[in-house]
């Protein structure tokens, strides 16, 4: 996909969701190239939809002048967003080739109090879009840590929490069924701007291992494990096993190795027609 392609700059301009999606699935250096080959405001638009793992990546597959360009034609809480999921190193170079009123604004939204578990969260969340299929979601999860003790988090175009995926019922689901459509009850969540004294006594603890973290208005921006919180807390690993925990892991790891034997059959497969 080549963005100097007049059917290229149709779809990416006309079909930016559907074109985020296609980037998400390219290796990084290639999405990188094809956001760079853009103008910057149409990049900036459609590295805001992208997952911000993703669209982190494509930043750093990009010279420094580009990519600064880009982020600073997004909104402040897209760019935000996409920097959480980045390097510290490349968040400060990004940061310092912004102009200063921009910088200044990402900034706020970047800095958590110390005391809040928006500090201490890890920025990595597996996340899949909402309107996804089964079969897509289940080819993803090999781009993604199989080991997970955090599940699957589905988001809507905007990156808010629409809920959690049950990994059982994604291995049960009919591949074309949209991810949405799997979705249960609302997700345990911890704000972002919780203390972390309140967040040790979250309810959500005892029965998960790992919650979301979420801004105010409901942007997924990362999880924070059970485990770490007692480690900054002082008050050691404790017992954090839970069954739930568990079977997310094992569930999570199969879906890993179906898709990974999807891809080794496709080419074993090919191999064998060529013969």
């Amino acid at each position: 996909m080549k963005a100097n392609n007049r059917l290229t700059r149709k779809y990416v301009t006309s079909r930016p969701q559907d074109a985020a999606r296609s980037l998400e699935g390219l290796p990084a250096e290639d999405a990188a190239a094809l956001l760079a080959s853009l103008d910057a405001g149409t990049a900036a638009h459609l590295l805001s939809l992208m997952l911000p793992h993703a669209a982190a990546a494509s930043l750093t597959h990009m010279d420094g002048q580009t990519a600064a360009a880009v982020l600073g034609q997004a909104k402040h809480a897209a760019a935000a967003r996409i920097l959480k999921a980045a390097t510290p190193r490349l968040t400060h170079e990004l940061l310092g080739r912004l102009q200063v009123r921009d910088r200044q604004h990402i900034e706020q939204l970047l800095n958590h109090d110390p005391d809040t578990v928006g500090a201490v969260m890890d920025a990595v969340a597996m996340a899949l879009p909402h309107g996804v299929t089964v079969g897509e979601g289940i080819k993803r999860i090999q781009h993604q840590q199989p080991d997970s003790p955090c599940g699957l988090f589905i988001v809507d175009n905007e990156h808010k929490l629409l809920g959690t995926l049950n990994a059982t019922a994604l291995l049960k689901a009919g591949h074309n069924l949209p991810l949405y459509s799997l979705l249960g009850s609302p997700p345990v969540i911890l704000p972002a701007d919780m203390r972390l004294s309140s967040a040790l006594l979250h309810v959500g603890w005892q029965t998960h291992r790992c919650l979301p973290v979420v801004e105010r208005d409901n942007t997924l921006v990362g999880v924070l494990e059970y485990r770490t919180l007692l480690s900054i807390s002082g008050n050691g690993p404790g017992d954090v096993t839970r069954p739930d925990a568990v079977s997310s892991v094992l569930n999570l790891a199969t879906l890993y190795w179906i898709a990974m034997a999807e891809i080794l059959d496709t080419v074993l497969g090919g191999r064998g027609n060529e013969s």
